[in-house]
């Protein structure tokens, strides 16, 4: 994958690395296991995300921090065109979830999110947490 540098776009919510303002957050399920010895969070979220500009944004950008993310689905479909972009003080990592990709491939397949008519997208991310659980 080729690096990519993360950025912050003025004006916004300065405690973000997010693309908050170009979707609506419809619904969110997490689901969690505690490895309490092992001192690991793992589990996934369900993001039912709706677009607020009329589907023209290329990426979700989400807010993590110190995740190992194992699998991002989008529509229940394993896709590849996402990366955890580099660690930036004291926000964390930001992860870049291409949709531009995924609209084209699918926008003859009758995705929940196609580049032209559709606004609603269902992502689900896989991951694990490092920190600790105190």
């Amino acid at each position: 994958m080729a690096s990519t540098i993360t950025t912050i776009h003025i004006p916004r919510d300065p405690n973000t690395l997010s693309n908050y303002n170009n979707f609506l957050t419809k619904h969110t399920t997490a689901n969690l296991s505690i490895d309490f010895e092992k001192k690991r969070l793992s589990g996934n979220v369900i993001l039912k995300l709706e677009s607020i500009n009329d589907a023209e944004t290329k990426d979700i950008l989400l807010d993590t921090s110190h995740l190992d993310i194992k699998d991002i689905n989008i529509t229940g479909a394993s896709i590849s065109g996402w990366q955890l972009l580099p660690r930036l003080e004291p926000y964390g990592s930001a992860l870049k979830i291409s949709i531009e990709e995924e609209a084209k491939k699918r926008s003859s397949g009758g995705s929940r999110y196609t580049a032209s008519n559709d606004r609603e997208v269902y992502c689900s991310a896989m991951a694990q947490s490092y920190s600790n659980i105190k």
